[in-house]
């Protein structure tokens, strides 16, 4: 805390400004499949698995929507519950702001703790929050109409972040739409397209190789499957190896651009497609597929593995009894279904457009978080000052541009 308070505000402990109500536990007896829902922290992240309570409890065991709940153990943090009346379960707190709290305030209040609890708690896999410690957590409180204000500022700044991941939601879905629009659903094959297997419309499908990478500090990126997402690349967490390891890696085939790149085990149903001047080298559990681009184009044939080896699709091909994995040999008799070569083409055209479209979404998304990260940390130091406005509402008129493409 600063030692330098704002004017008229003041240092006190959340106990001074909200009441903590405990939620219940229940027996799994007393679990039923009608009644009044049972919110549990599953349901506050959009858990669709209910179960329900007939039991009569005393009226500030359920809550309405519009009020603040606290998750206090596992996926820690505040919501602001949107659903119809229910009992919040044992995990969860009803947060009571008191007179001298706005509730708007007290919600991104609550959310700079959180992290501050998670910063301090880095490394540990399971946070929660005591009923006492979160009660004695000294804050800054400013008067109410500076808490108003705060929370105006930071709603702008939470509603830009907002607009970034439903523009962002709709490019991860509207690529597949464009898809089954275009060519129609390749298991029933509506427009009757002709077939050929991936074998003979790929000019080399290659199994990783099977030794385990030496990783280095710093070198040649050196793939793994969770460097995979759905078309997309991941790089949060990126490994190496020298060129020694790299030449001997890319001996049986080197990856080049165009080349799509799997995973065979462990989370499968994930590809992306090797982009120009990547150099990079497989590690393990991946296979590399190289389409024949006179047949067939890659980003047409990314969205069809895509499909055909979704979770829920991939058991054919999957082999092992203890660590399940896709057969090559099965996957080269995939059946393909080949629309005519232009049609494919222009589907490229599309999906390089949207794929750009997303990345600097992507990066735009990440300056937003910044900037209300940023905003959040001087708003409870008393650092937010009323010429945060223009600059918000710019930004907010340059995200309704981006999406109006939709």
């Amino acid at each position: 805390m600063n030692s330098k308070l704002p004017q008229n505000w003041k240092l006190v402990k959340l106990t001074d400004c909200l009441t903590l109500i405990n939620g219940r536990a229940y027996l799994q007896h007393e679990l039923l499949n009608e009644g009044t829902p049972i919110i549990r922290i599953q349901n506050l992240n959009g858990g669709q698995r209910w179960y329900y309570s007939n039991l009569n409890l005393p009226e500030n065991k359920y809550c309405e929507k519009g009020d603040l709940l606290f998750a206090w153990s596992a996926t820690f943090g505040p919501y602001q519950w949107q659903g119809e009346r229910g009992i919040y379960h044992y995990h969860i707190w009803k947060v009571l702001p008191k007179q001298n709290l706005d509730k708007n305030f007290a919600y991104y209040l609550l959310q700079w703790i959180t992290e501050s609890v998670k910063g301090k708690a880095h490394g540990i896999s399971m946070v929660h929050m005591t009923k006492s410690g979160m009660e004695n957590w000294e804050i800054q409180l400013p008067p109410l109409p500076e808490q108003k204000r705060i929370a105006e500022v930071l709603d702008k700044a939470d509603a830009l972040r907002e607009k970034r991941r439903l523009a962002l939601q709709k490019l991860d879905t509207l690529l597949q739409s464009v898809f089954l629009e275009m060519f129609g659903d390749p298991v029933k094959n509506p427009k009757g397209w002709g077939k050929s297997t991936l074998s003979e419309c790929t000019e080399k499908i290659v199994d990783c190789p099977h030794s385990t990478p030496i990783w280095q500090n710093d070198g040649i990126i050196c793939l793994r499957t969770s460097n995979l997402g759905y078309g997309e690349w991941n790089w949060d967490d990126t490994r190496y190896v020298s060129f020694d390891d790299y030449q001997q890696r890319i001996s049986r085939s080197s990856v080049e651009s165009g080349d799509i790149i799997l995973s065979r085990e462990g989370t499968v149903g994930v590809a992306a497609i090797v982009e120009a001047n990547m150099k990079i080298c497989m590690g393990q559990r991946l296979v590399q597929v190289r389409p024949d681009e006179r047949k067939i184009s890659s980003e047409y044939l990314l969205r069809l593995l895509l499909f055909e080896l979704a979770p829920e699709k991939i058991s054919t091909f999957m082999v092992g009894s203890t660590s399940k994995h896709i057969n090559v040999g099965q996957l080269r008799k995939l059946p393909i279904m080949l629309p005519p070569i232009d049609m494919q083409k222009k589907f490229n055209r599309i999906s390089l457009n949207i794929r750009r479209l997303k990345k600097n979404l992507t990066a735009s998304f990440s300056n937003i978080e910044n900037l209300f990260q940023s905003l959040q940390q001087r708003a409870f130091k008393g650092e937010l000052f009323s010429n945060e406005f223009p600059a918000i509402e710019s930004q907010d008129e340059k995200v309704w541009q981006q999406t109006s493409l939709f």
